[in-house]
């Protein structure tokens, strides 16, 4: 991730840009510390959620939210930990709404998910050809556009892919009637291209009209084009 890039780009809210990098850096820096599984498989989509140390990485939340805001959570942060992850949210009754406690989940999820794909980088096949991750089976948000590919990107583990450039990764549909994208008047280089069957989007950085970042600092730039997807009634990434 490239903070001062995000920054530069969102100036006004540089304070909690700032607050994010410092929760991933602390984020990290405990993760290093783990020990980090090898696994004999690739895991299910449902499987996935077995396979993280919940209580480890909710210490490593309080310790990191103690750091940050000099005082523990208010709230069980396992438990909270453990709800996010089971039903991809966080519950106002455990969390006290707190606003910031989604950002550490996030960071939490997707450092732990990083090192897990680096530990077992030898079970991803080489000739993968679906839609979604090849290691954690998460759904893609951007992808970078070649020229004579397109690379997908997955926002929790960090694996990238090649993947058809006129087939939706989400449903298969290859439709060229139902498929579609539109730009942003004034900015070079990025797109959305949009499934009508299913109705969600992705994001592509063309790399031959843009010098690009890495995809996850892309993805942050390009939040506008999500803001434009959604109001045209497209879903993100299930």
């Amino acid at each position: 991730m490239e903070w001062d890039e995000i920054i530069k780009a969102y100036p006004d809210n540089a304070d909690k840009i700032e607050k994010a990098r410092g929760v991933h850096e602390r984020i990290s820096a405990g993760i290093r510390n783990l020990d980090i599984p090898r696994l004999d498989r690739l895991q299910s989509e449902k499987d996935r959620v077995n396979i993280i140390p919940v209580a480890e990485l909710a210490k490593i939340c309080a310790d990191t939210w103690t750091e940050i805001f000099e005082a523990r959570p208010g709230f069980d942060v396992e438990e909270a930990l453990s709800r996010y992850i089971s039903q991809d949210e966080v519950l106002d009754d455990v969390t006290g709404a707190d606003e910031d406690f989604p950002m550490f989940v996030r960071s939490v999820l997707t450092v732990f998910f990083h090192a897990l794909r680096e530990k077992n980088s030898g079970l991803i096949p080489a000739d993968w050809i679906s839609g979604n991750c090849p290691f954690c089976k998460s759904y893609p948000r951007i992808a970078f556009d070649y020229e004579s590919r397109r690379q997908l990107f997955c926002p929790l583990c960090g694996q990238d892919w090649t993947f058809k450039r006129l087939t939706c990764p989400y449903c298969n549909n290859h439709d060229h009637n139902t498929l579609g994208y539109f730009d942003a008047e004034g900015i070079d280089g990025i797109r959305v291209y949009y499934c009508n069957e299913c109705k969600h989007y992705i994001k592509a950085i063309d790399t031959r009209a843009r010098i690009a970042n890495d995809a996850e600092t892309e993805d942050v730039l390009s939040m506008y084009m999500d803001d434009a997807a959604i109001r045209e009634g497209f879903k993100e990434a299930p």
